[in-house]
């Protein structure tokens, strides 16, 4: 069965509630309300929640972390760029021979609580293309990891509010997500943060980025690595640690009973992150943060 975003909040507090860890599929809820529903779970139940953002374990990741914000060597950051494009599993292609359903793949249990509908192998193979099937495609599968980075570096929680644009510019295939997608979330802390995304763009060199814009230096990192541009000096640049490291990290907290690297908390507000900047991206509007969203 394909793994849905709409299925994660359901399937995480049931799985709490029968005294379950739970490794999470990012981003962690499907809508706001629902974190509300998991966190209640673990405390109520005392099990752990590792949500699927593995940039919190990665190597190079802790170690830029320490070296220029734990510091202070980056200096003030007030903005971060952030974008991903040329992502072609956001172009997921039927496979031959799918066009009809195979007979021990149970499409009513996919569809879960959606609506009953008939055999749709394009929503199927290519659910980011489908707001129903995600959270708003390319934001909640792309964007979560990126800002989820930014909250962990500068200590952010909640963007005090956010504006979006874009549209389905290019594949006018049935989708209903966005192919070419801009966020900016403003925080309280005097921070920006923007994300881009677009599916036009299939070049994958230098195609994924995280830029912190601080005032003694800038700092470009992803999986592959990272580069540290000082304000004077050279740049210093350290290539990329693995990524077993976070499911690692969850199967040791099992152990211990420490608190995961990217627990239900973080999960909640990175995702949030992206939920704020679907509704904003929805209605054409600029979105204030609802305390109602704090858990």
């Amino acid at each position: 069965m394909a793994t849905l975003d709409h299925w994660h909040s359901r399937m995480t507090v049931d799985a709490l509630r029968a005294g379950k860890d739970v490794f999470v599929e990012k981003p962690m809820t499907s809508l706001p309300a629902q974190g509300h529903d998991i966190l209640r779970a673990v405390r109520e139940t005392k099990r752990l929640v590792q949500v699927g953002v593995q940039q919190r374990s990665i190597s190079h990741f802790i170690e830029a972390k320490q070296k220029y914000f734990d510091t202070g060597r980056i200096g003030r950051v007030h903005m971060v760029r952030t974008y991903w494009n040329a992502n072609t599993g956001y172009l997921t292609p039927v496979p031959p021979g799918m066009e009809n359903k195979p007979p021990g793949l149970d499409w009513d249990a996919v569809l879960g609580w959606l609506p009953k509908r008939p055999w749709n192998p394009k929503m199927y193979f290519n659910r980011f293309a489908y707001w129903e099937f995600s959270t708003g495609g390319q934001t909640g599968g792309l964007f979560v990891h990126l800002v989820d980075v930014v909250h962990w570096y500068l200590g952010l929680k909640r963007p005090s509010s956010a504006v979006a644009l874009g549209g389905i510019y290019q594949y006018d295939d049935g989708r209903d997500t966005p192919d070419n997608i801009n966020f900016i979330l403003d925080y309280p802390e005097r921070v920006n943060v923007t994300f881009e995304a677009s599916i036009s763009d299939l070049n994958p060199r230098e195609s994924v980025d995280i830029a912190f814009l601080g005032t003694q230096g800038r700092l470009h990192i992803f999986r592959s690595g990272y580069r540290f541009l000082p304000k004077e000096g050279e740049p210093e640049v350290q290539k990329g640690g693995p990524e077993e490291a976070h499911m690692a990290n969850f199967l040791e907290c099992m152990r211990t009973r420490k608190e995961p690297n990217a627990n239900a908390v973080d999960g909640h507000y990175s995702a949030m992150a992206c939920h704020i900047g679907n509704i904003a991206y929805r209605e054409g509007r600029r979105v204030e943060w609802d305390p109602h969203w704090d858990v």
